[in-house]
């Protein structure tokens, strides 16, 4: 009788860890290293004033459709290391991303082991867009491997495999869906594509079955979004920018380019802010790594090459290549005209499986016509991979030193956040930073409140002075009178008029050079009301009695990676 083959053999392992090694190289070397960054911190925030689990995860972030965004986060707060939870799921989702891709090139487009495994390799070393190597990205890599799993288990059922397989294959692309809107414009399309990768007329078959059932599915999702996007007050009317079609034409063509330029991804990558010297590595070691990817990629393409032929009966490997890199194209058509899009900001982390599809057929395709041909295409896939580590090491040194300068301003935040909770913490920035903050904008200053106080009301007890950012105080005689960007929730126990008395405040002042908030014993002069009303707001202004200190609390040591007993990070080394 013969022998059935393992369901997992060496090569697959062998794959499998190729991906590991090459997602370390990439990205996940120094993940500890690093901890939230931005709208993270707002989605753990949102998530937080939500009671219970359940309802935690089917809370809506942001849009009405974005039901499972937060189900990373709402874990992360049932564990005893929320920060270390989410720098897990940071890293583990994209190297998830590229093990599905690696599935769909060999089940769904039925390429050789080894151009299979350079699929995933371009996907996992992908690093063109702003987000590499940060938890921001979380909810889109969520909903990006999801949407994947859906067209793996629609190939797997058209090439064959049981109604088990589709079904999951559904399941698997609505969550997508439901989680962030990345693949909203290809999810349609994507029976299409899997109808182009069947081998026979009783697979179009099954491709039509499963078409139907995959729109249908999806209905409930688009009749919420269209709404979502026709609402004049939702996040849509900001998000998306009124611009002409010209404008939108060549900022798709940009969008484009970016995945196919490796060489940009470390040298060239724009700048939101202010730049800060990163350097971080020393300059040996990039080539090193780089060279040391390249060589391991290519060992293992040429382990497999001339043992596994691609199956026939399916389409062109040329027309499948065409077919990846239109899917690219329309999800790059979702960005061309969204706020940040020529930031390249969550702009390549969809599109990046669909170029790594239609590089990966595109050269095998080209492999086929010869030595001299497969040698070029082996150099491309070395081109990629290389430009993608030195891409990925430039964003963990990027992001590594700005959570080092983050940690030390939360910390003071912390500290400086009182512990009556009556009270109010103003922080006051007369002129702006020269540096991307933490605190940044009034909101993530609310969110890191709520958070490190571990109280769902700090955020109405804070308040950011920051002249570009729209907010002010007015001193009066029997307190501040604060206006500008604060929270809808806190209308309901808020002072008239946000108006917080001195003996209620404590006034904490940025400090450029050390990079933190300081606790001011005296009010600022331009906090002080004229006259007589002045001596008496000092008299009031007592922060001490405040007690502040709440950098004890747990979750604020958490977040912040402190070890007990720490009160300033800047004398700690980050955590490894």
């Amino acid at each position: 009788m013969p022998t059935r083959p393992p369901v997992i053999s060496t090569s697959r392992l062998l794959a499998v860890f190729g991906l590991v090694v090459l997602a370390l190289l990439t990205t996940a070397w120094t993940t500890f290293d690093r901890g939230l960054f931005q709208d993270d911190a707002q989605t753990l925030f949102r998530i937080y004033l939500v009671d219970g689990v359940w309802s935690r995860l089917w809370h809506p972030i942001g849009t009405p459709s974005r039901r499972l965004q937060g189900v990373p986060y709402a874990l992360a707060l049932q564990v005893s290391n929320p920060l270390a939870w989410i720098q897990v799921w940071s890293e583990a989702l994209p190297w998830a991303i590229a093990v599905v891709v690696m599935a769909i090139a060999r089940l769904g487009a039925r390429l050789p082991r080894p151009w299979a495994f350079v699929a995933g390799a371009l996907t996992v070393t992908a690093t063109s867009d702003w987000l590499t190597a940060t938890p921001v990205a979380i909810g889109y890599h969520l909903a990006i491997l999801l949407h994947a799993l859906g067209v793996l288990g629609l190939s797997a059922f058209v090439s064959g495999r049981g109604t088990a397989w589709l079904v999951a294959g559904v399941i698997a692309g609505t969550a997508s869906l439901w989680t962030v809107d990345a693949a909203t414009t290809l999810y349609p399309f994507m029976p299409v594509l899997v109808w182009l990768m069947a081998t026979d007329e009783a697979g179009r078959r099954r491709a039509h079955t499963a078409a139907m059932l995959w729109w249908l599915a999806a209905v409930p999702y688009y009749v919420t979004f269209i709404a979502f996007l026709g609402d004049s007050s939702s996040y849509a009317s900001v998000a998306i920018l009124d611009t002409p079609w010209w404008h939108r034409a060549s900022r798709l063509v940009l969008l484009v380019l970016q995945n196919v330029t490796p060489w940009r991804w470390a040298s060239a990558r724009p700048d939101w802010f202010g730049h800060l010297e990163t350097a971080w590595w020393p300059a040996a070691i990039l080539p090193m790594v780089a060279g040391l990817a390249i060589v391991g990629t290519v060992a293992t393409w040429l382990r497999g090459q001339g043992r596994d032929e691609r199956v026939e009966g399916g389409r062109s490997p040329v027309w499948l290549a065409l077919a990846f890199a239109a899917s690219a194209v329309v999800v790059n058509a979702t960005y061309m005209a969204v706020h940040l899009a020529h930031m390249y900001y969550r702009t390549q982390l969809h599109s990046r499986l669909w170029v790594a599809l239609a590089l990966a057929t595109g050269l095998y395709a080209l492999s086929r016509r010869g030595s001299r041909e497969a040698r070029v295409a082996v150099g491309i896939v070395a081109l990629f991979i290389a430009g993608g580590i030195a891409g990925g090491q430039e964003r963990q040194a990027y992001f590594n030193a700005h959570w080092l300068r983050h940690r030390v301003e939360l910390a003071s935040v912390a500290e400086a956040f009182p512990a009556d909770r009556g009270a109010h913490l103003l922080l006051y920035r007369p002129e702006p930073p020269a540096l991307y903050r933490a605190t940044e904008a009034p909101y993530l200053a609310r969110a890191w409140a709520t958070l490190l106080g571990e109280d769902p009301r700090a955020e109405c007890r804070l308040f950011l002075v920051d002249a570009t950012r729209g907010t002010s105080c007015t001193a009066e005689a029997d307190g501040l009178v604060c206006r500008g960007d604060h929270s809808a929730r806190c209308a309901a126990y808020e002072t008239p008029g946000h108006r917080i008395p001195y003996d209620r405040l404590v006034v904490a002042t940025w400090n450029e050079e050390a990079g933190r908030y300081d606790v001011q014993a005296s009010l600022p002069a331009p906090l002080l009301p004229t006259g007589e009303s002045g001596a008496a707001a000092r008299r009031a202004y007592q922060p001490a009695r405040l007690a502040p200190g709440r950098v004890e609390m747990t979750l604020a040591r958490q977040l912040l990676a402190l070890p007990p007993g720490t009160r300033d990070p800047s004398t700690t080394a980050a955590p490894r």
